[in-house]
């Protein structure tokens, strides 16, 4: 009779109404019926206001708070993995354990559980390091630990909802099925003074029972090929929910994939400067002694960057010493 939620509420409102208003022409109706189905009614409808509030509070606020939680300890966790690879390099070491990190790998972790545990520890890591801290990018032990607590009782407030949101959703759907129950027996109760050919069944929204009956098997067939059609569509949309959702989750996975290619190429940007700073730093000394530094070309290709040959002359080298001695 009435098969979507959205519109249940109105359609049995007016359906209760109809019903009291036949009752005073036709006594012989049962009130009770009418008075059990207005009863479930408003409990449905006081169950669906919470479960619709419940759902903008989750829109509105809950998300939205976890969302940032976890966009703040995203950028704060890149930022202090920077601070790591400048002081312990990029390979992963004891130091890198002791800050948080799994044996073998400098991966910043996607679950927000792991993310919280990372924190924590990189908060007792600076907090023992305090010349290795960066308060102008948040890399201090208060701030990691305060990240920590944020991220935490976001995840936690947002769980709880969850799990209270599920439970609105089942009670709300047992009123439902309570009220369309009550609907039923009011319908059955109307056979008893309605006749098969009685026009007043329109004021319920209902066919009149004469003159559906020819059409009966032909609305079985339209009625059939609609719920086949409509379940097309419900499973279309969740698999296109579906796709969304794996996608969704494939772009986190290759930004935080990208977010490490960008810290390690940090690492290797800082590693590579300093191998140039004490590769000039070599060729002053040895230009110092008297010695020379030359460009051999790459014998492979004629691309291919040359390389530093250095030699000193022993005679420069015994002038210069005599002459710093002197």
């Amino acid at each position: 009779m009435i098969k979507t939620i959205t519109n249940l509420a109105v359609a049995a409102r007016s359906f209760i109404e109809a019903f009291l208003e036949l009752r005073k022409s036709e006594p012989d109706l049962l009130e009770s019926v009418a008075t059990n189905a207005q009863i479930t009614l408003v409990a449905f409808e006081k169950k669906d206001a919470e479960f619709r509030v419940s759902g903008t509070i989750f829109a509105e606020s809950v998300q939205p708070a976890f969302d940032e939680a976890n966009q703040a300890v995203a950028k704060t966790l890149g930022a202090a993995k920077k601070v790591l690879l400048l002081k312990a390099g990029s390979r992963s070491s004891s130091l890198w354990h002791e800050a948080g990190y799994r044996l073998s790998s400098t991966r910043t972790p996607v679950k927000w559980e792991e993310r919280v545990l990372l924190l924590e520890n990189l908060s007792k890591f600076f907090q023992s390091r305090p010349e290795w801290e960066n308060a102008d990018y948040g890399v201090t032990s208060v701030n990691l630990l305060a990240l920590a607590k944020r991220l935490h009782q976001a995840a936690q407030a947002k769980k709880l909802h969850e799990t209270a949101h599920r439970q609105l959703v089942q009670e709300r759907d047992d009123l439902a099925a309570r009220l369309r129950t009550r609907l039923s027996a009011m319908r059955g109760e109307l056979r008893h003074v309605l006749a098969g050919d009685d026009i007043r069944w329109k004021e319920f929204n209902l066919p009149v029972p004469a003159e559906s009956k020819s059409v009966t098997q032909q609305t079985a067939r339209e009625q059939k090929k609609q719920d086949v059609e409509t379940a097309r569509q419900d499973q279309r949309l969740r698999s296109g929910m579906d796709r969304l959702l794996k996608a969704r989750l494939r772009g986190e996975k290759l930004r935080a994939r990208y977010d490490r290619m960008l810290i390690e190429l940090e690492g290797i940007k800082a590693e590579v400067e300093n191998s140039l700073a004490e590769i000039s730093e070599a060729e002053a000394k040895v230009v110092s002694l008297g010695g020379t530094v030359t460009m051999v070309a790459s014998s492979t290709s004629e691309k291919a960057p040359g390389a530093r040959q250095m030699s000193l002359n022993p005679q420069a080298v015994v002038e210069n010493a005599a002459a710093l001695v002197a």
